[in-house]
């Protein structure tokens, strides 16, 4: 069993669904952050404490094309400490893919009589 340094009861979430209506404070209290809103940038280190998780799930592309996240990592990284996120790109999305593919697994093996 993994043991967790948050305190699961206590743990305070924020979750990130539409960038025009969202209450910066209660991200500044957060512990955990998750965001999928596709804005590069949305979330910077004035809204973030020390110690946060993010996990990002958006993605955009910046004003030169280049892929960015929800977060403005940069800015995260040098003013926030013991912070701890998925980067974007190759963040979550190795992750989606192998979830993916697991739920693929197991529903074939269900459709042919299966058992796992």
């Amino acid at each position: 069993k993994i043991k967790s340094k948050f305190n699961l009861d206590f743990l305070i979430k924020y979750f990130i669904f539409n960038h025009s209506n969202f209450d910066t404070l209660k991200i500044k209290n957060a512990d955990l952050i998750i965001s999928g809103v596709g804005k590069c940038g949305l979330i910077n280190s004035d809204m973030v404490k020390d110690g946060t998780v993010i996990i990002d799930f958006g993605y955009d592309k910046d004003g030169s094309g280049k892929l960015c996240g929800d977060f403005e990592v940069v800015n995260l990284k040098s003013k926030i400490l013991n912070l701890k996120f998925t980067p974007t790109p190759g963040g979550t999305g190795p992750l989606v893919v192998a979830k993916l593919f697991e739920n693929f697994y197991k529903l074939t093996n269900l459709a042919n009589g299966i058992e796992e």
